[in-house]
């Protein structure tokens, strides 16, 4: 990760009007009065943003990019497990990598049947 944060905080050599004229219009910040459970969120115009709300946004960000990185990294292993298994390009990959590992887990949950026995 320490190459991401590299590439992340490396300086951008441009003259300021350049710049400007990349950064996005609007930037997303958390909203001081939702709940801890809503995930809501304002947005600011980017010449009317402090530099602590610039830090918000980049910790949120950074951290959105590292979940979807883990993302990646885990379906791709997925990927690979599947190609491994010798999984077709249109069947599902899941079953697949269950049967050579001899794994009958299943994300879709097997509704139970009851049975007769012991019922005379």
């Amino acid at each position: 990760m320490g190459d991401l944060a590299s590439l992340i905080f490396e300086p951008v050599a441009l003259p300021w009007q350049e710049l400007r004229e990349c950064l996005p219009a609007v930037i997303e910040l958390p909203d001081p009065d939702a709940n801890g459970d809503e995930d809501e969120a304002l947005f600011k115009r980017i010449d009317r943003v402090t530099p602590n709300e610039l830090q918000q946004h980049l910790n949120a960000r950074i951290g959105q990019l590292l979940l979807d990185i883990k993302h990646i990294r885990l379906l791709g292993e997925v990927h690979e497990r599947a190609v491994a298994a010798g999984c077709e390009r249109n069947a599902p990959a899941f079953a697949a990598i269950e049967r050579q590992s001899g794994s009958h887990l299943s994300l879709v949950p097997t509704p139970s049947v009851p049975t007769s026995q012991g019922v005379q």
